[in-house]
């Protein structure tokens, strides 16, 4: 063979390209393990099952906003029917001209709607301790209003928010947690 500045290279007997794992060399000491101490992790398990509790709360925030919207437009919706029909009834112009004539039958209606809504809103996951809340006032202030069926549903929703709460809690910020703590004087 002759001596050329081209450089020649072996062919390749088959088509698969060589994995990582075969084309570098790994060395498996000590100085190319990466070893964690126990705090950190903790503070990565931790900061998991945060993320976890956190996702888990985001779908029962989405559905609760979706029920929450639906439920504060059929509120103004019964709002607005009562208040057409009561202007209509003592002559007021502008509620004459704008709008169709209202009867009490579309006022029931209306209320009907928003009653369902509530009771919808009462019956989908709650987010927060806050939701719980709202939600116990509304069963307890509104009780005759729902059928008992419905009532019994959703102190057993509320029962079970506070279960999720309980296993999925929100993450909690140090300053917040110092405030909590008794301070040693």
């Amino acid at each position: 063979m002759e001596a050329t500045n081209i450089v020649q290279f072996p062919r390749r007997t088959s088509q698969a390209s060589p994995t990582i794992a075969t084309a570098i060399p790994v060395r498996q000491d000590a100085a190319s393990v990466i070893q964690f101490s126990e705090g950190e992790m903790r503070r990565q398990a931790r900061a998991q099952l945060c993320a976890h509790n956190e996702a888990l709360r985001a779908e029962r925030t989405l559905a609760w906003e979706a029920a929450d919207v639906e439920r504060r437009f059929f509120e103004v919706l019964n709002k607005l029917t009562f208040a057409v029909e009561m202007a209509q009834k003592w002559g007021v112009p502008e509620a004459v001209v704008r709008y169709p004539k209202m009867t009490p039958e579309d006022h029931r209606r209306a209320y009907e709607r928003y009653i369902e809504a509530l009771l919808r809103q009462v019956l989908t996951p709650a987010p927060t301790v806050a939701a719980i809340a709202w939600k116990e006032r509304i069963l307890y202030g509104l009780k005759p209003t729902f059928r008992d069926r419905d009532a019994k549903r959703g102190l057993r929703m509320i029962v079970d928010d506070k279960a999720f709460l309980k296993a999925h809690p929100a993450r909690q910020c140090r300053s917040n947690a110092s405030r909590r703590r008794p301070t040693e004087a």
